[in-house]
């Protein structure tokens, strides 16, 4: 999907497509998804994984804003609970998953928030953003920076602070309250890592915008250079 946005490649898009009509059918069970086997395709317990909570980021940005926000409404109810996504969370049992009942400060959760605001303006996103500010605060303050909790029952926290809380958890965060800021004006898309990447296809259809304007927003190109 990234690189049919990056580059208008409609290959790419049709194996998304394909691909996203298996999910839509199989994985998904009311507002939640689970995990398949790659091998099998056979899906086990009914364990919410926090690294999906991406997914409804992905389904904005596909179009299917419906369903991104039926799946943030239920990912969140998680939050308000916890005070943090549980890396493991079991549908039928309504329990923590053994073994998986920390929160290391992941960002995909406030990724999600950050592209359904971006897409609708709902002032209701910026409510989610605030609770997660509140839970880190008050949770994973830590005189330097912030832990990792390692169960979100006890709150008992972990002395570590994975390098994506800043390259991405706070990112989104930052750019959430920071609607004027010119990389919500600029078409582009985030790659796992948080990095943002232009989107070509947009910038090179008359839109007024180039590569350039997209890494330099302050910065006028050099006279008589082509920037492309």
């Amino acid at each position: 999907l990234t690189l049919q946005d990056c580059w208008g490649d409609s290959s790419m898009l049709a194996m998304f497509s394909e691909s996203y009509a298996g999910i839509m059918k199989y994985l998904k069970k009311g507002a939640w998804y689970l995990d398949a086997n790659m091998h099998s395709g056979t899906v086990g317990a009914f364990i919410f994984s926090s690294l999906a909570t991406f997914w409804p980021g992905v389904q904005v940005l596909v179009g299917d804003v419906e369903s991104a926000v039926q799946t943030q409404h239920a990912v969140h109810t998680l939050w308000r609970r916890f005070g943090g996504i549980p890396e493991g969370f079991n549908l039928q049992t309504g329990k923590l998953h053994q073994g998986a009942e920390g929160y290391p400060l992941r960002p995909e959760t406030v990724e999600s928030i950050y592209y359904l605001h971006q897409a609708t303006g709902d002032p209701v996103y910026l409510s989610m953003g605030a609770d997660i500010l509140s839970s880190l605060e008050s949770i994973n303050r830590a005189p330097c920076g912030f832990a990792a909790t390692r169960n979100v029952e006890t709150r008992l926290l972990e002395d570590r602070m994975d390098s994506y809380f800043l390259a991405e958890t706070l990112k989104y965060l930052y750019l959430l309250f920071s609607p004027n800021h010119w990389m919500r004006k600029q078409p582009h898309v985030f790659n796992t890592e948080g990095h943002p990447l232009p989107v070509l296809a947009l910038m090179q259809n008359g839109s007024g915008a180039n590569v350039h304007t997209f890494l330099y927003p302050n910065q006028k190109p050099a006279p008589g250079r082509k920037h492309e």
